[in-house]
């Protein structure tokens, strides 16, 4: 739990739903994904981070976003943060990530922060 002011966090990571879950689907009554779902419902924003590899976002977040409920993010603001190697790839939230979470109900997604190697 992170706590700052007028602020608490919950924190969850793709690792939090077993590899064999993530590539081959975890069913309804998965606990492990129930979590990461309950956690989603209590909050009113979230935030996304991902490394971005040849202009998209990671394999793992896609998974992870792919296991979640239609409407995940409905009634939330989401940021999104990404990492690249280069500005080349400054766009990728753009045209990769937010129709993603756009597709996941979000009602607002913001601009986001991209932070490079340059």
């Amino acid at each position: 739990m992170c706590k700052t002011t007028g602020f608490t966090g919950k924190l969850f990571s793709v690792r939090d739903i077993p590899t064999r879950d993530s590539i081959f689907g975890a069913g309804e009554n998965n606990p492990d994904l129930n979590k990461v779902v309950d956690q989603l419902e209590q909050v009113s924003g979230v935030i996304i981070v991902t490394p971005i590899y040849k202009a998209a976002y990671s394999g793992a977040l896609k998974a992870l976003l792919d296991l979640l409920p239609q409407q995940a993010f409905a009634g939330k603001a989401v940021l999104p943060i990404a990492t690249g190697g280069s500005q080349k790839h400054l766009l990728a939230i753009a045209y990769a990530l937010k129709p993603v979470l756009s597709a996941l109900g979000a009602i607002h997604v913001l601009s986001g922060l991209y932070v490079s190697d340059d």
